[in-house]
């Protein structure tokens, strides 16, 4: 939030109008103006057209059209304001040293409850009221500014990672209301989709599904914080796909949905030297944990609706014929498995059994690895005043093995697509069962 104060000067005298902005920005202090002058109407009307400024303080009698200075160009000016043609300010203040032309014109300035004063070089009087006026339309602006960010401008905010195996088949499940807007003007070349989607409860909700199209922390945290700034969703929920585990007791199988209760980083600690010049590594992990309703609806959720919808997602067209090619090798049941627990994000892409013991030798409570939902959940919970509630749900399609077959790499799409559907249950669970949205 920027605490200048934009003016726009418009005093074709150099200076009176160098005497106008020093006398008041010492009036206002520790507020800060920024002041932008113009000396005639043209450049004035030029002015308005191109930006907007929270206060016009406009001279009586001002040049136009190459002609002397007179109160019909600022007086036109006026009208082009209030019928909407320039960018209109907060706040107009005429200043004037002519008292038979303030008297002239007062009803014009006063008709919106525009603001009138004599200018003097010896009484400083005008200043004083002026600045007045400055400081309040500063504190009332602010005011306005911390309200509207406490609040929520959005129901939900969707986002993923990756564009092919995560944006792709998720949007193509979204049940929108209407065509949905493709693209933001905030995020150019982005891929952001924003609507209104029916739940299956029936209700309508305003959604925003965003793809970062790059992958890590450091990446989700940014995107993240941009996003969350501009829509303010109450819900931010990270989709998509993940790894699971097949090591240390672990028996992920492909395509089972990881519902995560927290996060934290895996790599985040400290290497010292250790005995045979081996590193040693210590852990200094921060869990991040889904907050409070949030966490107990979902714990509610998994235990009221996780068995019947593990047996509803088995059944789903995309997780069958995966299975069918999945079981050849030994990595999948037929049935889906929903669990609830800890996702572990990191800075790196995971493709050898021995980082993943490492991993969970570091994280022994974890159940699937990521490299951006950490980054997801600190953005969230770092949002000043507005904090959104946040949870991450993710299909397994990997396991961090060291070779990978190419024949399973639509597990990643559909793990996607569960994810979603997931979600989406959820989502149903809120409205029906809850007063969340309330």
């Amino acid at each position: 939030m920027n605490d200048d104060i934009e003016i726009l000067l418009v005093e074709d005298d150099a200076a009176k109008a160098e005497r106008i902005m020093a006398t008041l920005a010492a009036a206002v202090e520790p507020a800060a103006i920024r002041f932008t002058h113009a000396v005639d109407y043209e450049t004035a009307r030029d002015c308005l057209k191109q930006a907007h400024h929270d206060v016009l303080i406009l001279d009586l009698h001002i040049p136009g059209a190459g002609q002397m200075p007179s109160p019909a160009f600022a007086i036109a000016l006026l009208q082009d304001l209030v019928k909407g043609i320039l960018n209109a300010p907060t706040h107009v203040i005429g200043l004037t040293q002519h008292e038979e032309s303030a008297l002239l014109h007062r009803e014009s300035f006063a008709r919106y409850l525009f603001h009138l004063e004599i200018f003097s070089h010896n009484d400083t009087g005008w200043a004083r009221r002026i600045a007045d006026k400055l400081r309040y339309l500063f504190d009332a602006q602010r005011a306005m500014s911390r309200y509207a960010l406490s609040r929520s401008g959005t129901d939900i905010l969707v986002v993923v990672a990756r564009g092919g195996s995560e944006f792709v088949p998720i949007s193509s499940r979204i049940d929108w209301v209407a065509e949905p807007q493709d693209g933001h003007v905030m995020f150019p070349g982005s891929r952001v989709l924003h609507g209104m989607v029916k739940t299956p409860s029936g209700e309508q909700r305003s959604l925003v599904f965003a793809c970062f199209e790059e992958m890590g922390i450091a990446a989700a945290a940014v995107h993240s914080s941009n996003l969350l700034h501009v829509f303010r969703p109450k819900l931010v929920a990270m989709l998509g796909m993940c790894c699971g585990f097949r090591t240390a007791g672990r028996n992920a199988n492909l395509n089972d949905i990881i519902v995560a209760d927290e996060v934290a980083c895996w790599d985040e600690g400290k290497y010292v030297e250790g005995t045979e010049d081996i590193s040693r590594f210590i852990s200094r992990a921060k869990t991040i944990t889904v907050r409070e309703p949030l966490a107990k609806y979902l714990s509610s959720f998994m235990e009221r609706r996780g068995d019947a919808l593990a047996k509803k997602l088995s059944k789903m067209p995309e997780n069958t014929r995966l299975v069918r090619l999945s079981q050849l090798a030994g990595y999948s049941s037929p049935n889906i498995e929903l669990k609830a627990g800890r996702i572990v994000s990191g800075l790196s892409v995971v493709s050898d059994r021995e980082k993943v013991r490492s991993i969970l030798e570091r994280s022994p409570s974890a159940v699937a690895l990521d490299m951006e939902t950490y980054g997801v959940f600190k953005a969230a919970k770092s949002m000043p005043l507005f904090r959104p509630y946040f949870v991450a749900i993710k299909g397994v399609a990997d396991f961090g093995f060291d070779k990978v077959d190419k024949r399973f790499d639509p597990a990643q799409k559909t793990a996607s697509v569960l994810s979603y559907a997931t979600f989406w249950e959820f989502m149903d669970f809120l409205e029906g069962e809850t007063t969340f949205w309330e």
